[in-house]
């Protein structure tokens, strides 16, 4: 599987990653079944974080294109929206390449150009607010992302982890081009000591499906269960949640996916494995079907997407 990536051409490494492995599905290069290259063996020929590309993969399977299967690896699930004509707009992009080359432009600089000239015909550079997110991991940071795309409206969201923010260069530069930074409500004031008023910061709150606390709920009393997150951090979310059904029926032991030795060993001697959506597939692995696993679903609450909608609208309206 062929992946190229460019620098400073106005688009993320992660957008560049999903597009292509989309791009290279829709166009039947990758045909269905056909398995392609773990995260960690793409992320390291391209030299990239495996979790930007554990994020792509992520994305790509709820969008339909992709299917995680255990023991199989990684598969192509199906084209969503087949390209038409793709053929005649090839030619056209070889042509447009080969007359900007003549007049001294590189392969870079062609895409940079092409890319931004096209957001601007389309409105978008001109509409859509640039929102960063920032979080502790990236499945949780993809879940924000698309949250806000489905609920706020038209955007142009860039994802960083909370620890690369943390030792980003050039911050204050890098937070200008951002209208907006939002964060899960547990990040809210290490975020703002971080950037420093550099950037307006606000906050969304992840909580778990309702399916989930009711299973809970229904635990009989003295069940020793092992509650598995994907970093410490979300450890401290989840236990919000836990005091919504701490009726003394359970016995909780908390531990990240991070931590594979005191995992292993919490996995042994619970009897209920209530697992994170985004760590639900490692730790299915490590059990096996020995253990009753629950796995609860997290959604952006809608109190805070509203907030930040009602502020771009203002911003917009200034």
């Amino acid at each position: 599987m062929r992946v190229a990536l460019l620098k400073e051409t106005g688009i993320s490494i992660k957008q560049q990653i999903k597009e292509q492995v989309r791009y290279l599905i829709d166009t039947g290069v990758l045909p269905i079944n056909e398995k392609i290259p773990s995260a960690r063996t793409l992320a390291d020929s391209l030299n990239v974080n495996r979790n930007t590309v554990s994020l792509v993969y992520h994305e790509l399977e709820q969008e339909g294109y992709l299917t995680c299967s255990p023991g199989r690896g990684t598969l192509i699930k199906g084209r969503i929206k087949p390209l038409q004509n793709i053929s005649k707009v090839k030619d056209i992009l070889k042509r447009a390449l080969k007359e900007a080359k003549i007049l001294g432009f590189s392969e870079e600089e062609f895409l940079k150009i092409a890319y931004a000239e096209a957001r601007y015909l389309s409105g978008s550079a001109k509409t859509a607010p640039k929102i960063l997110v920032v979080e502790c991991n990236p499945y949780a940071g993809g879940l924000i992302e698309k949250a806000l795309k489905e609920k706020v409206g038209k955007l142009n969201v860039e994802l960083i982890l909370l620890n690369a923010l943390k030792v980003k260069e050039r911050l204050p530069e890098y937070l200008a081009k951002f209208q907006l930074v939002v964060t899960e409500f547990s990040h809210l004031h290490e975020c703002k000591n971080l950037i420093n008023g550099y950037s307006k910061v606000m906050a969304v709150m992840i909580s778990s499906r309702f399916k989930f606390l009711n299973e809970l709920e229904a635990l009989p009393k003295g069940t020793k269960v092992c509650q598995i997150c994907y970093t410490e951090a979300s450890i401290k979310d989840a236990a919000r949640m836990l005091k919504v059904v701490d009726n003394g029926r359970a016995d909780f032991i908390k531990v990240a996916l991070s931590t594979k030795e005191k995992l292993r060993e919490a996995i042994k001697t619970s009897d209920v494995l209530m697992v994170s959506e985004f760590a639900y597939e490692q730790v299915k692995k490590m059990a096996g079907k020995s253990k009753k696993i629950v796995k609860f679903e997290m959604a952006v609450e809608e109190p805070g997407l509203k907030l930040i909608k009602m502020h771009l609208q203002k911003e917009k309206g200034a």
